[in-house]
């Protein structure tokens, strides 16, 4: 859940920003698609562990590793802890 309130955060900071860049007269350019490409890289490098620490706690990625690919694609044999 943590994640998910981090990731409505996010959204509003970098909603707030476009709003002031544009308040600024900046225009959307190709110079700030590869800029919105390295904050998403970054931001998910720092809040992804937030999701996925708590599910390696529990081993719930040790169990998926002893799952065959067919197991793996039909969801109702999915065990979560």
């Amino acid at each position: 859940m943590k994640f998910f309130l981090l990731q409505a955060c996010a959204i509003t900071v970098e909603d707030a920003f476009i709003y002031v860049g544009m308040a600024f007269g900046l225009r959307q350019e190709r110079f700030w698609k590869p800029v919105g490409l390295v904050w998403l890289l970054v931001w998910f490098s720092v809040v992804l562990p937030v999701w996925i620490d708590p599910l390696s706690e529990v081993g719930y990625f040790e169990e998926m590793q002893t799952m065959g690919f067919i197991k793996l694609l039909s969801l109702r044999d999915v065990v979560v802890p």
